[in-house]
This record gives C-alpha cells, structure tokens and sequence, in this order.
C-alpha cells in the first residue's frame, strides 16, 4: 500500500498476452474526455493514480502507461501521428528497461528542444522527458501524479510538465510548447499501457499484468505563468532532417465508471 492512499476500493487490472506488443494485441487503450459543465475550457490538468506490477515484472524494454491529452483530434498524438501543436497533444508514462521511468509526450519540440538536458528525441514517435528519474517498483503500489500547464499564448514556450513519484517530485520540465494554437486545449484521461514500441523486440515472454486504483482527475482554467522564449526554431520533423546527416476534482465517479 501507499501511504494516505486508498486501499479499500475497485482494482482495474490489466492483461498482457505472452508474446505480445502494441495497442492491438496487448493491454488497454481508451479516452475519456472532460468537458466542464459550464462550459468552460481546461489549461491545466492533473492526473493521478496508483499502479501495480506483477512480482517478478519482466520489463523487457518498455510500455506505454497511462497519462493526459487534449485537443479535438482524439486519435493523432500518439503510434507515430506527429504532433505540431496545431490539433493535439498527448502526454503518457512509459516505463523502460529495469523499470526507468518518464513521461512520454507527442508535443512540438521548437527551440532546440532535443537538445536540451533529459530530453530524448524520436525522429517518428514521442520524446522522452527525464528517463530515468524516478523508477516504478513491482509487486507494490506506486503512486503517480502527472500536472501539464499549457504553454500560453501558444506561441512562447512556457509550458509546464511536472511528475510526481509516490509524492515527491521527480521531473518539472519547462519551456515546452505543448500547444502552437489556442484551440488546443487539455480535455482528458489517456487510459493507455502495453509492450512497445512497435516491433516484437518488445514483446512479453510471459502473461502479465498491471493493476490500477485511485484514478483522479483534476483541471483549472489558468494555463503556465511561467517565463518562456518565443518559438523561433523550426518543428520535430525539421529538426530531425536537419540533425541526421550530421550523426483538477472530476472523477470520483469515474474510478467508479471505470472500474
């Protein structure tokens, strides 16, 4: 158990087949998006819940788990669907080999972002923050708080992504441009965890599981105060072209719905 947490109510558990990766085969992958009841828009959300690993957890290299995305396009940010800013985002967990964690994030990379200290670049897929900083245990509840303020206007990059790991801070990465328009907005739970990548290098040799409680979702209308450059450099798929040849309250009820 953690801490403070609840430790009476509905467990989700989910399901790896031996040997398989990728959405389609293995764990779970939904949306739940939150639009407030007087219709106002979120700028900052907050996800947290607790997660559990099977004893024994083969880590393999990697898996998706899950995390917060806005924008009206529900399918773009993630599996290879670059992101510009201009219709989404999305900002997942991954855990890596021997259990290293970081957020995983499909969000534009302007002023040479890639190049900055914690931050890994894909040339085709999401860009790990901090790998590393904090690191999921099995066989017992680790407790996750992810925060995202949206960089504002959407032009500068003072946008804002802070983990907590079993309530203590383990990444607050700034200047990011997580938006480039204003109709961007956050809007929800990414409920998304399996092996992968994209390949059977990351497949599971055995059946497994993850196991999932305490899920809250907050949001507020204030996006990042935060100081931040204006965009000035040229987007992910540039940046890569140019490198490679040079070598808030909201769901009580949805635990409830959920689980």
């Amino acid at each position: 158990t953690t801490s403070g947490a609840n430790s009476t109510g509905p467990v989700l558990q989910v399901t790896y087949p031996k040997n398989s990766f990728g959405s389609s085969d293995s764990g779970a992958q939904f949306i739940n998006l939150w639009n407030a009841s007087d219709g106002s828009l979120f700028q900052s959300m907050l996800l947290s819940y607790e997660v559990a690993f099977d004893a024994g957890f083969d880590w393999v290299k990697g898996g998706k788990l899950p995390g917060l995305r806005g924008g009206l396009n529900s399918t773009g940010c993630s599996g290879g669907n670059e992101a510009d800013g201009k219709e989404c985002f999305s900002t997942r967990l991954m855990w890596r080999k021997d259990g290293q964690g970081e957020v995983y994030a499909y969000i534009p990379t302007p002023n040479d972002l890639c190049s900055s200290d914690g931050v890994i670049c894909n040339p085709d897929f999401g860009i790990s923050l901090q790998r590393g900083a904090f690191d999921f245990v099995s066989n017992q509840w680790n407790r996750i708080t992810l925060l995202v303020r949206l960089n504002n206007p959407p032009n500068v990059a003072n946008g804002n992504v802070q983990l907590y790991y079993n309530d203590l801070k383990a990444i607050d990465q700034q200047n990011l441009q997580i938006r480039s328009s204003s109709s961007v907005n956050a809007n929800g739970l990414y409920f998304s965890t399996f092996f992968g990548g994209s390949d059977d290098s990351w497949e599971t040799p055995t059946t497994t599981h993850t196991y999932y409680r305490n899920i809250r979702l907050y949001g507020g209308n204030a996006a990042s105060n935060l100081t931040g450059q204006v965009v000035n450099a040229a987007d992910r798929t540039t940046y890569f072209r140019m490198t490679t040849p040079l070598l808030w309250l909201a769901t009580i009820g949805l635990a409830a719905m959920l689980l």
